[in-house]
């Protein structure tokens, strides 16, 4: 399970996954195959943040968070 979460870590701070595999002790093919779903959250959850802190920023009165 710890893998997992660093996977998805890694993922949303759109860490090659050459290196993500590198942490958890994994070749990058295995880290495609068994851990799609935690890099595809994890870019997911970056994408959400960032549309988040755009629309804070636009709607801000200075163009400021």
């Amino acid at each position: 399970m710890k893998n997992q979460r660093i996977v998805e870590v890694m993922a949303g701070w759109a860490t090659p996954e050459e290196r993500n595999a590198k942490v958890v002790g994994i070749d990058p093919k295995t880290l495609r195959e068994y851990h799609r779903d935690e890099r595809e959250v994890g870019f997911a959850k970056q994408e959400a943040q960032l549309a988040e802190n755009l629309v804070r920023i636009a709607q801000s009165d200075d163009g400021r968070p």
